[in-house]
C-alpha cells in the first residue's frame, strides 16, 4: 500500500472520529427541547434585603422545562417582573423586580445568579433543562 493511500485512510478515519465526537457532544445543535411539562421548587433571594428577602414557591409547574421557564411561570404568582438581555448565546437575567419589597434594591457589584439543585451553573437559564422535583434558587449576590 502506498504512503498516499495510508495518509488518505488515516485522514478519513480521523474525520469520522471527530464527526462522531461533535455529534455526541451536541455541538452545532442550536435547538434545545424545552417542551416537557415539569413541576419544581423555586426560591428567589435578595441577599442584601434584610429579613424580607426571600420568595419561595414549593411547587411550580411550567410548560417550558428550563430554569428560566420556571422563573417566568412563577412570576404571575410571585408578583415580580423579570428583566433580561439576550446576547445570542442565551438569556441573562439582569433584574428581578419584586413588588412590595422596599429593601430589594439594585446595588453595585451585585448580580443575579442561579443554582440548580444546589450547584451554580454557567449555562444560560433558558438552555438549562430541569426535571420534576428539581430545586432552582435565584440569588442576588456579590459573591460570584
Amino acid at each position: 500500500m502506498s504512503k498516499t493511500k495510508i495518509l488518505v485512510a488515516v485522514a478519513l478515519i480521523n474525520i469520522v472520529v471527530i464527526a462522531g465526537i461533535v455529534n455526541e457532544l451536541g455541538f452545532g445543535n442550536e435547538e434545545v427541547d424545552t417542551s416537557t411539562i415539569v413541576t419544581a421548587k423555586l426560591t428567589i433571594s435578595y441577599s442584601n434585603a434584610g429579613d424580607n428577602d426571600t420568595l419561595t414557591f414549593e411547587s411550580i409547574t411550567t410548560t417550558e422545562s428550563t430554569v428560566f421557564g420556571l422563573l417566568m411561570a412563577a412570576s404571575s404568582e410571585g408578583n415580580y417582573e423579570v428583566m433580561t438581555t439576550n446576547d445570542g448565546q442565551g438569556i441573562t437575567v439582569t433584574d428581578i423586580l419584586v413588588n412590595d419589597c422596599d429593601d430589594c434594591e439594585k446595588e453595585e457589584g451585585y448580580s443575579w445568579q442561579y443554582t440548580l439543585n444546589g450547584f451554580y451553573s454557567d449555562i444560560a437559564p433558558n438552555r438549562n433543562i430541569i426535571t420534576n422535583d428539581d430545586v432552582v434558587e435565584w440569588i442576588y449576590t456579590n459573591e460570584i
